[in-house]
């Protein structure tokens, strides 16, 4: 696809591996011209079928844009909160518009309620992690159809305007961002894509692609004439350096916390938490975990926090014993179970979900709130003074945000990407690289990196 469509350097054979993934999608329709039960399954997979290059000109296209009609008119729908005002799903909308089939009167009243709704739809706290780029993509695709200028401006400023140095905005998925701003050709847009270079560049593998978000990033650097710019300076040096390294135990080892003296570390496969020296390595305790499937570790009240994703819960587990003190349920606040850690008496859980943290208030359960950090995927979590670490499943960084929240600090995930835990010992930030069986002490090799 990056050859093909952005790039427009096809090699020989890509022709026939993209045709072999249409023959694939259209061998899944169905006698009635749809590709499953809802207006929405149809018209994704429209859209995916655009995505690779196939023609609204083809009859089995053609049956499936009239398939979505005779779906959305049956009642046949995701009944999505905003497909209650009669509105097309966001899906079938934007594959009937790629279809030519703008003169539908559903796809002029979906546009208009969108254009006249921006408050549901527009904003980093709408929906879910991607509704403001999917949705600005369909409406963009409309333009033309339904006087949606204003709307279109009003959401690439909200997303231009409020985002932060780590291309980081609410709990949206900042590479869904990346996505919109590469799809439309807007002078807003381009800021977006320039305010996320940093993020494109830290989170560039080794082979120089960017894996399954390659096409997104290759797309959105041509539109804007940014990919021969960024080719010409040198290699960005490292965000961290390894002040020093200790030898962590064998294991298949997740998350990371610090109980005052030493360092703790999660084995998933032995379903064991292991004391370490932070001198030298040494294991100085290992602890079985009485439940099981647990996500992560952390220090509470002189004991082990462990989360459980089911059932979902925070338990205290006595680090010698290995016995349950105390359990919270986290069920109804928590959707998804990540890490853990301590603030200010307040036990901090992060949402997979819901990309956020769930702020436990353990006196009183019913002041318990969320929050969205500096970066929308929290996974484990370590507390610094007024301050909380965390490296992010969105973003390629690890993120240090104050406690309402702000961004304070990131740089890239150390070890190529590969890090497993963080902890801070009051000094120093520690960092678990498991592939290679190390524990290191890292701190940033430069002041902030914001360019």
């Amino acid at each position: 696809m990056v050859r093909t469509f952005v790039l427009k350097r096809p090699t020989k054979g890509d022709g026939k591996i993209l045709q072999k993934r249409i023959h694939d999608i259209l061998s899944g329709q169905r006698d009635d011209g749809s590709f499953g039960d809802t207006s929405k399954d149809t018209g994704s997979e429209l859209l995916e079928l655009f995505k690779l290059g196939c023609s609204a000109d083809r009859p089995e296209v053609k049956r499936a844009a009239e398939a979505v009609l005779s779906q959305k008119r049956a009642g046949r729908n995701a009944n999505e909160w905003y497909e209650t005002e009669g509105a097309l799903n966001i899906y079938p909308l934007h594959a009937l518009l790629l279809a030519g089939m703008s003169n539908a009167q559903e796809v002029h009243f979906t546009l208009r309620w969108l254009a006249d709704h921006p408050d549901v739809w527009i904003g980093h706290d709408q929906g879910c992690p991607w509704t403001p780029a999917v949705f600005l993509k369909a409406v963009w695709e409309g333009r033309e159809i339904e006087d949606v200028a204003a709307t279109i401006t009003t959401g690439f400023s909200g997303i231009a305007d409020n985002l932060n140095d780590a291309g980081c905005l609410g709990f949206n998925d900042p590479w869904g961002y990346l996505d919109c701003a590469g799809y439309v050709d807007h002078p807003i847009a381009r800021k977006i894509v320039e305010k996320q270079i940093p993020m494109i560049l830290r989170a560039q593998r080794p082979d120089g692609g960017w894996g399954d978000r390659s096409f997104i990033v290759f797309r959105a650097l041509v539109k804007y004439d940014l990919l021969e710019q960024l080719r010409k300076p040198p290699p960005l040096s490292p965000d961290w350096k390894i002040v020093r390294s200790i030898p962590a135990p064998e294991g298949d080892l997740f998350t990371m916390t610090w109980d005052g003296q030493r360092l703790w570390v999660r084995d998933k496969k032995a379903n064991e938490a292991i004391a370490v020296s932070p001198h030298d390595g040494n294991v100085l305790q290992k602890v079985k975990l009485p439940v099981e499937k647990v996500f992560g570790i952390g220090w509470w009240d002189n004991a082990l926090a462990v989360t459980q994703t089911e059932p979902k819960r925070l338990l205290q587990i006595d680090p010698n014993a290995g016995e349950i003190r105390e359990e919270v349920s986290l069920d109804k606040r928590v959707e998804e179970v990540c890490g853990v850690t301590e603030v200010g008496g307040k036990m901090w859980v992060g949402d997979g979900f819901l990309c956020n943290v769930c702020i436990l208030d353990l006196a009183n359960l019913e002041d318990s709130r969320s929050m969205v950090l500096g970066g929308p995927g929290p996974i484990s979590l370590t507390a610094e003074d007024n301050a909380v670490w965390h490296f992010d499943f969105w973003a390629p960084a690890i993120i240090k945000s104050d406690l309402n929240g702000q961004l304070l600090e990131w740089g890239e995930k150390p070890f190529d990407g590969s890090v497993s835990g963080l902890a801070w010992d009051g000094e120093r930030l520690w960092a678990l690289d498991n592939a290679q069986k190390r524990i290191c002490v890292i701190e940033k090799s430069h002041p902030k990196n914001h360019n």
